[in-house]
């Protein structure tokens, strides 16, 4: 495990001491298992996380007042972290295998602030979100992805 960019602090949540994160991890999950981050080379105890669409919000010990928060924003936001294998390397020109079909390579990989989107050409050009679950499996010497076919039916856009 090594120390690495989950996110950055956006700005106060509520008047508690919680604060909005924008996560750099595709994987907001992973901010459930954390017990204590770094920002500014000082180390925090985590006291709750709560998990929204595009961001995460986190209650700090110590933390108690909305001014108390604002000190965080626009942070960084490190953790001791495993970094997912899935992340690790580019998905350009992967195959995109659904229920065994090979509908298309991936041609571009964009982010528009709260998920990756990627792009695939086929037969047609679809652009899908990566959300949790849809992804199965990659295979990297084999340059696949294998999605799954019902979270990728509601989530994929077509172009025309």
């Amino acid at each position: 495990m090594s120390m690495e960019l989950i996110g950055v602090a956006t700005k106060p949540q509520a008047l508690k001491g919680q604060f909005r994160v924008k996560p750099s991890i595709l994987n907001f999950k992973t901010f459930k298992k954390l017990d204590n981050v770094t920002i500014d080379s000082r180390q925090y105890n985590i006291e709750s996380v709560s998990i929204r669409d595009t961001f995460v919000i986190i209650k700090l010990e110590g933390v108690d007042t909305c001014e108390q928060a604002e000190q965080f924003r626009n942070k960084q936001i490190f953790a001791d972290i495993e970094v997912e294998v899935d992340t690790s390397f580019d998905l350009n020109r992967f195959a995109v295998i659904i229920s065994g079909e090979n509908i298309g390579n991936v041609t571009n990989i964009n982010n528009f602030g709260s998920k990756d989107i990627l792009t695939i050409s086929g037969s047609q050009e679809i652009m899908a979100p990566i959300i949790d679950g849809l992804i199965i499996a990659t295979d990297e010497s084999a340059k696949t992805i294998t999605m799954d076919k019902n979270i990728f039916e509601s989530v994929a856009v077509y172009e025309d």
